[in-house]
């Protein structure tokens, strides 16, 4: 049976829709893509620095331990049994003030003794009975029964905080061996070795950087002792860094110190300038009035600015700011006078 002319027609009308639909989202799709083409050609205000080869200070970044300006390790004297502690690790404690007490029956019992017989040999040395030699060595005897007999208790030798507690009540006090461990509080410094080939830039009073990885915190400190000498296992200097730093530090902890030593030529954007995608940073430079991407290799941070080891030429023209989103290509409207390459430029 043929098919109808109505029925012939059917496959032909539905093409022509097909093709009509398919013409109608091109031409959407079109329009979306002219209009984007557009927003892209409209240029963006931006402020652009250039950017030149400069003189920076040169640093070494040494790795160092903190630690406390002040601090002892408490023995006792004379061999006695612990009877009492009286602090826990943590405690703050003033100078004087006792941490342990000994067994001092013995030692109360000879000084009572020793003290008896200074009295006596006093008094016969009055009746001519013994002579000033024999009554010297008798009240040397009673001297060291009396200062024996002060050595039972053990006492903060400044003002500070207990970090170690290394007896308990019980233990046999021997002298020598360690009991506690005191710190002076708020008074540390950075222990860190420089090495010596640096040793020329590494004196008293030599200006440094301290970061304290902890709280992110970056200190003004200065060189507060050099040991001299240098260790012949690492041919290095032990140097002692005063550092001022607004949070507590702990006796330690980790930290970072940059000494200077020296000059070198770098170049430096401000932090706004620079962008991050992941682990990638880049820059816009301006090239025919269009902001063009590139890839840098960030270097140390410079106050307000970052030094960039690879990416960028002397003379490139960044943008710092811009009043909306860029894009590679994106067209630019240079608002910025010409300002200094080493003009600060905001945080970001």
């Amino acid at each position: 049976m043929r098919p109808s002319r109505s029925q012939r027609r059917a496959p032909q009308r539905a093409c022509a829709t097909g093709v009509a639909l398919l013409a109608f989202v091109l031409q959407g799709c079109g329009s979306e893509h002219d209009a984007a083409k557009e927003s892209k050609a409209e240029p963006v205000s931006v402020d652009a620095i250039d950017v030149a080869l400069e003189v920076v200070a040169d640093t070494y970044e040494a790795v160092g331990t903190i630690r406390p300006r002040t601090s002892a390790k408490l023995a006792s004297q004379v061999m006695a049994t612990i009877e009492s502690v009286a602090v826990e690790p943590g405690a703050a404690v003033e100078a004087g003030q006792p941490l342990a007490r000994l067994d001092d029956r013995d030692l109360r019992a000879e000084y009572d003794r020793a003290r008896a017989d200074y009295e006596r040999f006093r008094r016969l040395l009055e009746q001519n009975a013994v002579t000033q030699a024999e009554l010297d060595a008798v009240e040397s005897r009673f001297r060291v029964a009396r200062a024996a007999l002060s050595y039972s208790e053990i006492r903060a030798p400044f003002a500070g905080i207990v970090v170690h507690k290394l007896c308990d009540v019980g233990d046999m006090a021997v002298p020598g061996k360690g009991l506690f461990e005191v710190e002076a509080a708020n008074a540390f410094r950075i222990e860190t070795l420089v090495p010596e080939r640096f040793g020329r830039f590494a004196f008293v009073g030599a200006p440094t950087e301290v970061i304290i990885d902890a709280s992110g915190e970056h200190c003004s400190g200065s060189i507060g002792e050099v040991v001299p000498g240098a260790r012949s296992d690492t041919r290095s200097i032990l140097v002692k860094i005063d550092a001022a730093c607004r949070e507590p530090l702990r006796s330690g902890g980790f930290a970072r110190a940059r000494l200077p030593v020296g000059e070198r030529s770098a170049i430096a954007v401000p932090r706004a300038a620079l962008r991050r995608t992941g682990q990638l940073s880049y820059v816009y430079v301006i090239r025919d009035r269009r902001a063009v991407m590139r890839l840098v290799k960030n270097g140390s941070a410079l106050g307000d600015r970052i030094e960039v080891l690879s990416g960028l030429e002397p003379g490139d023209r960044v943008i710092v700011h811009a009043a909306r989103e860029l894009a590679d290509g994106q067209a630019v409207e240079d608002r910025a006078p010409d300002v200094p390459p080493h003009a600060p430029g905001g945080s970001g």
